[in-house]
């Protein structure tokens, strides 16, 4: 979510400054609960997976869903030209001319997330923000401070109430 539909939610004037920084960061660490909640991130990052080939044509990388494949190597030889991406929502990735063989070692670089994050996750982040901003306190110096420990910002299980652990469960990865 931007700063300024985040501002304009809360009734702030999104001229008003005073408050960014503070506002910032609740965002981006409604952000990082989502993502280690999901198990995989809201918008694209690059992801780099080392693995040893099992004799076979298709790997499912480990995070997805995989927007774009950026390069490929088996041991030293670049395949990225061989690789297709077959299925991006499940990380699924088909070697067109042979086998991940098993005695060589790949390297796939990719861009994992979403494009465009889905309405269900951006409602959650809302929620999650805004009920993140509901626990601010007001120190008597004038800053403006979540619940701290050692001057950090921190967040409890208790952010996630059941209703967000239901929308978020739909998007929610489990790696084996």
């Amino acid at each position: 979510m931007l700063l300024t539909t985040f501002k304009q939610l809360l009734s702030i004037d999104t001229t008003d400054t005073t408050q960014d920084n503070i506002l910032s960061q609740i965002l981006l660490t409604a952000t990082d609960i989502i993502e280690e909640y999901i198990n995989f991130p809201l918008s694209e990052k690059t992801f780099i997976d080392t693995f040893y080939g099992k004799s076979t044509k298709s790997i499912v990388t480990k995070t997805y869903p995989i927007t774009s494949l950026t390069s490929a190597l088996e041991n030293t030889t670049d395949i990225t030209s061989q690789l297709t991406i077959r299925d991006g929502l499940i990380g699924l990735l088909y070697y067109d001319n042979s086998l991940f063989s098993i005695n060589n070692k790949y390297t796939i670089v990719y861009l994992a997330g979403y494009s465009a994050i889905p309405s269900g996750l951006e409602y959650a982040s809302r929620l999650l923000a805004l009920k993140s901003y509901s626990q601010i306190t007001r120190i008597k110096d004038g800053v403006i401070r979540l619940q701290t420990q050692d001057g950090t910002i921190t967040y409890d299980n208790t952010l996630l109430s059941p209703a967000l652990i239901s929308i978020l469960s739909r998007y929610r990865h489990i790696s084996l």
